[in-house]
């Protein structure tokens, strides 16, 4: 088996073509019908199955291998041009950003029926969207996306890797306890596989 050098830079190895017992067409071919037969079955059964991971990152300003995986205090910057806030979490309860930040908030709705949906009852929370804030905070040199790269895709012979959108900021709590009822997201386009939800350093009290 030969190996190219840009193949081995990114630590793949790709079979010369005449491995393959079919024309590239066939074999395109293929994978494609068994794609649309498993995306046809995930389809179907959204409702009943459900994958879910969790892990967690230590904050700490230096690097420290005892702790494992670490990133540095998260980082908000919201406001207008001039005037605003950056907030560092955890932040102190007292702490006048967060509670600009909490001003700075809306009703949060969520998806029902293709319909943005506002009904305390059901979600209770505050948002902000993402032309409203930035954050410090990186997924992917976090390494939060390589991890799931390695659980949700297969050894390919090609690299590849899941996309993260940054959505917006959720805020549960306040001057009143947040709530959110057990309910399974609604995609946001049809190339939406999952929701990566990253909890942010502050305290909290419930489950």
């Amino acid at each position: 088996m030969s190996m190219q050098s840009s193949d081995f830079s990114t630590g793949m190895a790709r079979l010369p073509d005449a491995v393959s017992p079919h024309p590239a067409s066939v074999n395109d071919s293929i994978q494609g019908q068994h794609v649309k037969k498993l995306r046809t079955l995930i389809s179907a059964r959204r409702s009943e199955v459900t994958f879910a991971c969790r892990g967690r990152l230590a904050l700490s300003t230096l690097p420290d291998p005892s702790l494992g995986p670490s990133i540095p205090p998260v980082s908000l910057r919201f406001g207008p041009s001039g005037q605003g806030h950056t907030p560092q979490l955890p932040c102190v309860e007292i702490d006048p950003a967060k509670l600009s930040l909490l001003g700075a908030c809306r009703a949060a709705t969520f998806g029902l029926g293709g319909h943005d949906v506002l009904d305390a009852t059901y979600r209770k929370a505050l948002k902000l969207d993402t032309s409203d804030f930035c954050t410090g905070l990186c997924p992917y040199s976090s390494g939060i996306v390589a991890i799931i790269d390695q659980l949700l895709l297969p050894r390919f012979h090609e690299q590849r890797s899941i996309k993260a959108e940054l959505c917006k900021l959720n805020i549960y709590g306040g001057e009143t306890p947040g709530l959110f009822k057990p309910h399974v997201n609604t995609p946001r386009g049809s190339d939406q596989i999952r929701s990566l939800v990253v909890y942010l350093p502050s305290n909290f009290e419930g489950e």
